[in-house]
């Protein structure tokens, strides 16, 4: 998978980060995400049944979470009111080879 990115507007009902699906079925292969927050209010980032008290905090304004996230799991997001735009870069990466590089 090539280097995708694209802009993502959460609300808070829960809203899928990751909005490319990539390449399932292929061992070794992960997702790599950043995902900055460029709303005025947080982001609570987590899994498809992320809460605000359950969730990992996107700070407003230009907060940042980098993750790698291994098929199927899939990063969604919300805020407790209002709205923020999250920009969003994703590529595929080779676990295998960083874990062979880590030793």
């Amino acid at each position: 998978m090539p280097i995708r990115s694209d802009h993502v507007t959460v609300t808070n009902v829960a809203t899928r980060l990751d909005v490319f699906t990539p390449v399932t079925g292929l061992h070794g292969q992960a997702l790599s995400i950043s995902v900055r927050n460029a709303g005025t209010v947080p982001v609570w980032a987590g899994g498809a049944e992320v809460t605000v008290a359950t969730g990992y905090e996107i700070p407003a304004n230009g907060g940042v979470l980098a993750i790698t996230v291994e098929p199927p799991s899939q990063l969604w997001g919300l805020v407790s009111a209002g709205s923020a735009v999250c920009h969003v870069i994703m590529t595929n990466v080779n676990i295998i080879d960083k874990i062979d590089e880590e030793g």
